[in-house]
């Protein structure tokens, strides 16, 4: 009889011993593959950070839908694009060895009334304006040089 206790005990504690194993196992798969994918999907695989919804990232912005320049902070009325026009010309402030302090630079900008369009690897690059026009692209530049930016026109 005190057999038959002892070998229901083993039975017990194996069974136990292998559900911990196995939940074990399965946390720490759950940890890595939760990683791999934040790290493919996470904020610094170059999603814009202006608005929640899920854009284009930077490196590929294109200007093929009618749309509005943003206007300088300051000005009345932004300025139409007309339909199908080339972007020729982009600005981008940067670069920024971290991301971080491309994102605060971003932060800022966007509070300043930019659009703000975030590079997915560094070295990060802030793209704030695109224009079919050179002379738009260098009054911006001169603004946005004039708040203390480190800012390039980007010919396409």
């Amino acid at each position: 009889m005190e057999r038959k206790g002892m070998q229901v005990i083993k039975d017990v504690a194996s069974k136990t011993a292998g559900l911990v194993f196995f939940s074990l196992l399965a946390i720490a798969l759950g940890i890595v593959f939760g990683v791999m994918f934040e790290r493919w999907v996470g904020p610094e695989q170059g999603v814009p950070t202006t608005g929640g919804d899920v854009q284009t990232p930077f490196e590929e912005l294109t200007m093929n839908e009618p749309a509005v320049e943003p206007s300088v902070p300051g000005t009345a009325e932004p300025a139409p694009v007309v339909e199908g026009t080339a972007v020729k010309f982009k600005v981008k402030v940067g670069p920024y060895p971290e991301y971080t302090e491309a994102a605060k630079a971003a932060d800022n900008l966007r509070a300043q009334g930019y659009p703000v369009y975030l590079a997915n690897k560094a070295p990060y690059l802030i793209q704030v304006g695109a224009f079919a026009n050179r002379d738009n692209a260098l009054s911006l530049k001169a603004e946005l040089t004039g708040k203390g930016f480190t800012v390039a026109v980007q010919p396409e």
